[in-house]
Order: structure tokens, then C-alpha cells, then sequence
């Protein structure tokens, strides 16, 4: 799921397992115009999200994570 407004866009990853304190088993990486996240050890199980080729600049600098007991926002 994805939400978006004037400034920002919000990508929703649901994941059953993930819980608030796995925040440091998950690493992001932005690019202009690119998003990797990696989420280690998650009940056992590794995943990654590799988006290429945005449709809009990002500013990397500006770009965070969060972390919600069932989902991840980006």
C-alpha cells in the first residue's frame, strides 16, 4: 500500500512479524531515485524491497523509515 501527498509518499509494508523493537534488524537506503530496504531476521527470515526508477526526484537526506508493530512506513 502507498499513500502520497504534495510533499510526501508513504509506502506500507505489511509484515505479520515485524514488531516495534526489530527497528535496528532494518536497514534503508534512498537514492534520487531509488529505495532499498533490507529486513534482517525477522522471525528467522530475510526480505528486501528494491524499487528502481522512481517516477519523481527524492531528496536522500530528507528520506526516513518507521517502524509500527505489523508494518513498516517508509
Amino acid at each position: 500500500n502507498w499513500d502520497q501527498s504534495d510533499n510526501f509518499v508513504k509506502l506500507y509494508v505489511d509484515l505479520a512479524d515485524l514488531m516495534t523493537q526489530d527497528h535496528e534488524k532494518i536497514q534503508t537506503s534512498f537514492g534520487h531515485y531509488t529505495l532499498d530496504v533490507l529486513m534482517h531476521d525477522i522471525k528467522g527470515s530475510n526480505y528486501r524491497l528494491t524499487i528502481y526508477n522512481l517516477a519523481q526526484k527524492m531528496v536522500p537526506k530528507e528520506s526516513r523509515h518507521a517502524t509500527k508493530s505489523g508494518e513498516k512506513i517508509y
